[in-house]
This record gives C-alpha cells, sequence and structure tokens, in this order.
C-alpha cells in the first residue's frame, strides 16, 4: 500500500491490518525500503495466485511498488510506504 496522504482514520490506512488487530492476529508490517520488501511481496503474490485471490487491483499495486522500488539506487527505496502481511498461520 503506498500512502499518498495521511489517512483520516486508522480503518482508512489499512482495512487488512485493523481486521487482523481486532480479530487479535499477528502480522508483519514491511517498510518499502528494505531489501527484503519485493521478495516478499513475490512471495506473497505467489501464493494469493496460486489460491485465486489476487485481485486485478493487487496487481496493479505491486507493479506500482516494483516500479517505485526498482527506480531507487540499489533497489532501496525512500518511501515510507509499507506492506502489511499476516503472520503465517493467522490470516
Amino acid at each position: 500500500m503506498f500512502l499518498e496522504r495521511r489517512p483520516k482514520t486508522d480503518e482508512e490506512f489499512h482495512p487488512r491490518a485493523m481486521k487482523l488487530i481486532s480479530k487479535r492476529k499477528n502480522f508483519l508490517v514491511i517498510a518499502e525500503h528494505e531489501p527484503y520488501f519485493m521478495k516478499a511481496y513475490a512471495m506473497i503474490r505467489k501464493n494469493e495466485k496460486a489460491n485465486g485471490t489476487w485481485s486485478d487491483e493487487d496487481e496493479r499495486n505491486y507493479k506500482a511498488a516494483e516500479h517505485r522500488v526498482h527506480q531507487t539506487a540499489g533497489g532501496r527505496g525512500s518511501k515510507k510506504s509499507k506492506l502489511v502481511v499476516p503472520a503465517a498461520g493467522n490470516a
């Protein structure tokens, strides 16, 4: 998820994160500038595609993140967007 502006509410920030919090599920947040961001994102993409749960919007967001990360030197972005990922076994 790329944040273009400050969210007005917690739910607007990231509905999936808020759903996991309300269910008391563990999850990971990976900042886009981390060197393993795209590797984690690609793994999620592969899994979600195999499960048939990867949407066109997910693909657009993935491609946009891929572009932002690769535009920076060495793939280390300076943007502060984050990927919110449910922890294994807690989705």
